[in-house]
């Protein structure tokens, strides 16, 4: 995927779901911090919900998780979930793409 494919997906994404920041050790989203995840699409809500207590690395890695999710998942590509996961982490390496996402992540929070 390439840059400009990846800020058309976010720009697509991002303006069709609201992003949400939650403390995920509340007792609605507790079980999901249990298993260490640290993000949640909800397509009955058009909500992503993000566990506000997240590092910097870990912030932008389930960004870019999330937002590849809702990708596939609308462009009928079936994934498995550790593929999304690999893909994030090679994004993630890329300098150019933390940048991307630092400017949705700061105009959306």
């Amino acid at each position: 995927m390439n840059l400009k494919d990846l800020d058309a997906i976010l720009k697509k994404v991002t303006s069709r779901f609201r992003i949400v920041y939650i403390d995920f050790n509340c007792p609605e989203f507790a079980p999901y911090r249990k298993r260490k995840i640290g993000g949640i699409v909800r397509f009955d809500e058009r909500a992503i919900y993000f566990h506000r207590g997240l590092s910097e690395k870990e912030e932008k890695l389930t960004w870019l998780h999330e937002i590849l999710s809702i990708y596939y998942y609308e462009e009928g590509i079936l994934r498995h979930d550790d593929e999304i996961e690999k893909e994030a982490r090679k994004l993630y390496d890329q300098l150019e793409v933390r940048s991307i996402l630092k400017k949705y992540i700061d105009n959306l929070t």
